[in-house]
């Protein structure tokens, strides 16, 4: 079986629409692509009926709603009479424009320059932009902008909202012109003075100056002249210092209006700085300079230097922080300084607190001293310390020679001598600054040592040096002794010595040759030598033995030059068991004999002679030994019965050299048996007749003696001696 087939004919309706979407009012084009219609009907769905043309339809928003939605629908039929529709799946959207709005100043007077101020009032916008003759000038909501020329301005808002539909709106103003102002001063800004005001005025051409009203104020409230009218070049003087602001004020008859502050500083006294004064310091002679601060101030004119005897000295470089003063002569009392600033008006500033240097005066009041005494300095809060400088006159550099604290002001200098010393002093404070006084010269008085120096004594020692002393020095400027010394016998000066000392040990002498004779005189601090006036002379002994006669012949010279002289001469031997006086003679009597036979004493007579002044002061010659032929006495008998004479045996010797560790010198007894019952090598030892601790009878013994001679030969003796008792 075969199906059967049925054919529907008609037409099929439907259209494009290019741009269905878009701002309110809007050109929306269609295209028909129906197939087989005889004819086609739109409906645009906007009121505004059936159209059978499908070309371009202005659509425009009809509601205050900010989208409209239309579905635009067309109907199509055929010559059979089928028909069809078709409604747009795509609506038509129209979006509602921004409405730009915005609120102008008031326009009944409009002057440059002023601060145009545009309130933007639209509404349905997401952003604005604000042109002024064309030129964009914001996108700022509101416009804030500075109106600088004068004359017809276009002001021209365009908004535009989420969905980019924009809008705008102009508005056009008239802005009047006002002149350019300004006030000349060609015076100074003084306290006192009458100032010339001058009003500078630049106008265009168009601007009326018709009725032009020009209103000073000078800040100064209560004056009389306080304000001024129609007036171009007024005057006005201050009498008041402080900060002012003078106002200009015009008004054209436009009803622009413009003003101008112009401000002043009217100085005062106050307002003029005040530099310090940091020292006053003496050069060389007697310029004074002083060290101060530099001004800062703008309107500085000079530096005022006051001296307190009313002299006044001005300085016009502001540069300069220091002042000469050049004094020709010394001063005669302390001067004082202080400082101010004068500024371009005339006004003199407050003066700096003062300084005062330091007065030295010097005098000479002690011998060898000079004394200073100064005023203390004025102008710093406190002085540390001075410091005292001298020099010689004449001489290239001063010497610091002392430093005192900051409270004294008084100084002696000891030590002096016959020349100019000159001075100053320097006060030093806690900053390390300095000032130096001015220069002062004295000289010092000067006293002579009158007193006149003696040797008290000269005397030779045992080992041959001689100590020669004498007294203190009782003048006050003494600094040492100058001790001369001399050989007596020529007079011939040997040498001299500084010594600080009262003794002095001459090594450097031949005492068993010469006498001699020293002096001493005194100099003092300044180099004066003062006279001297007794000398002490050594005693010089010579002696000499005579074998044939047993004896010593002793002579010295004299002791010289005690105050009271000599009393008397001592004449000593050295002996084994000491010092022997063996004779003394008068003061006049320089010569002794000796013919004793000194038997303590061995090898050489050693004598010296001791001279004794009437005041008990001696002096000791040098010594003098003398020899012989060597010689024993020996004696045949003792009797040791203790009645202090001849109690011991021993022989009696001269000239002999002794010398028990080299036994130069021995002794033995012998009893009748041949045994040596004593043995001794000391001279001064003699037997006592005993025999270990126990008396020996009576009886003969024997002995044997050995000694050398001073002469260098040997000597024997042997024999017996009988014990008596």
């Amino acid at each position: 079986m075969k199906q059967d087939f049925i054919r529907v004919n008609g037409p099929v309706p439907e259209f494009k629409i290019s741009n269905y979407e878009a701002c309110e009012t809007t050109e929306v084009v269609f295209e028909d692509l129906t197939k087989g219609a005889a004819y086609t009907v739109i409906d645009y769905m906007d009121g505004s009926g059936l159209d059978t043309a499908l070309s371009t339809h202005v659509y425009v928003k009809s509601t205050d709603k900010n989208i409209e939605k239309f579905y635009p629908t067309i109907y199509v039929g055929d010559d059979n009479g089928c028909v069809a529709e078709y409604r747009s799946a795509q609506p038509v959207i129209l979006y509602a424009n921004p409405t730009p709005e915005f609120e102008l100043p008031d326009l009944e007077q409009l002057c440059v320059p002023f601060e145009l101020e545009v309130n933007n009032t639209s509404s349905n916008i997401k952003s604005s932009e604000w042109r002024i003759n064309q030129e964009i000038v914001s996108t700022n909501k509101d416009l804030n902008v500075l109106m600088e020329q004068y004359g017809p301005h276009e002001i021209q808002l365009s908004v535009t909202n989420k969905f980019g539909c924009t809008d705008s709106i102009s508005e056009l103003i008239e802005i009047q012109g006002t002149p350019e102002i300004d006030i000349l001063m060609e015076d100074s800004i003084c306290l006192y003075n009458t100032l010339n005001f001058n009003a500078l005025i630049t106008l265009d051409d168009f601007i009326d100056t018709t009725g032009m009203e020009i209103k000073w104020n000078f800040d100064m409230e209560g004056h009389p002249n306080n304000e001024i009218t129609n007036k171009l070049d007024p005057q006005f003087a201050y009498f008041e210092p402080g900060q002012r602001e003078v106002k200009m004020h015009i008004t054209l008859n436009n009803g622009c209006k413009d003003s101008l502050v112009y401000p002043l500083d009217i100085r005062g006294l106050d307002d003029i700085d005040k530099p310090s004064i940091k020292y006053l310091s003496f050069a060389e002679g007697f310029e004074l300079e002083l060290i101060h601060e530099q001004s800062s101030d703008k309107h500085f004119a000079s530096y005022q230097y006051n001296r307190s005897d009313g002299t006044t000295f001005i300085n016009d470089n502001q540069t300069k922080s220091n002042f000469v003063d050049a004094l020709l002569v010394q001063p005669d009392s302390v001067m004082c300084y202080d400082i101010a600033v004068q500024d371009h008006c005339g006004l003199t500033g407050a003066t700096s607190s003062l300084h005062c240097f330091i007065y030295l005066a010097v005098s000479s009041n002690k011998s060898f001293k000079n004394e200073l005494e100064w005023t203390q300095y004025i102008g710093w809060d406190k002085v540390v310390s001075y410091n005292i400088f001298r020099k010689i006159s004449g001489s290239k550099d001063y010497v610091k020679i002392a430093t005192v604290d900051g409270a004294t002001t008084r100084y002696e200098d000891g030590g002096l001598c016959d020349n100019v010393y000159e001075y100053y002093v320097q006060a030093v404070n806690e900053k390390g600054e300095k000032s130096n006084s001015f220069r002062v010269m004295n000289r010092p008085e000067i006293n002579e040592n009158t007193l006149k120096s003696s040797i008290k004594n000269a005397t030779v020692l045992k080992d041959g040096q001689i100590s020669v002393s004498w007294n203190k020095s009782t003048f006050d400027h003494f600094d040492h002794y100058l001790l001369s010394k001399y050989e007596s016998t020529t007079n011939r000066w040997v040498e001299e010595i500084e010594l600080t000392d009262t003794f002095y040990r001459d090594e450097v002498v031949e005492s068993a040759e010469y006498s001699y004779i020293y002096s001493v005189k005194e100099v003092d601090v300044c180099g004066q030598i003062n006279e001297a006036d007794r000398q002490g002379k050594t005693i010089l002994l010579q002696a000499g033995y005579d074998n044939v006669l047993n004896k010593t012949s002793l002579s010295w010279s004299k002791y010289e030059e005690w105050d009271r002289g000599v009393d008397h001469y001592v004449v000593s031997l050295e002996t084994l068991d000491g010092v022997k006086i063996i004779g003394t003679t008068t003061a006049a009597d320089t010569q002794l004999i000796d013919e004793e036979r000194h038997d303590t004493r061995d090898g050489n007579y050693c004598y010296i002679v001791q001279a004794i002044g009437v005041d008990g002061d001696t002096s000791t010659s040098n010594m003098v030994c003398v020899n012989g032929d060597p010689v024993a006495f020996i004696p045949t008998a003792f009797s040791p019965n203790g009645d202090g004479l001849n109690d011991q045996f021993r022989p009696t010797c001269r000239f002999i050299d002794h010398e028990a560790q080299l036994r130069t010198y021995s002794m033995e007894i012998y009893n009748r048996w041949g045994e040596v019952i004593y043995r001794s090598n000391n001279l001064i030892e003699g037997w006592d007749g005993n025999y270990d601790g126990v008396a020996c009878p009576q009886g003969t013994y024997f002995y044997m003696i050995h000694y050398k001679g001073v002469n260098g030969f040997n000597y024997y003796h042997k024999g017996t001696v009988t014990l008596v008792k």
